[in-house]
């Protein structure tokens, strides 16, 4: 299906990390942030936080995060 992010399927490329404590992130590259959130048709929010590098040569998205 298509989403704001691009066509989501049943399962992702991404680096699940589970935490039981609340450790800062930390971003890989200086840049500027945003954070929004997605409601989903199921009822599922997804929150997220995106940080558009410093270099302009890509951007990286946190996802499942709280704030």
């Amino acid at each position: 299906r298509n989403t704001w992010v691009g066509r989501i399927y049943s399962f992702h490329n991404g680096i699940d990390i589970v935490s039981n404590s609340s450790p800062d992130v930390r971003a890989v590259q200086g840049g500027t942030l945003f954070r929004g959130s997605f409601n989903g048709s199921n009822g599922c929010r997804l929150r997220y936080v995106r940080v558009d590098h410093e270099s302009g040569d890509f951007d990286t998205l946190y996802l499942h995060i709280n704030y």
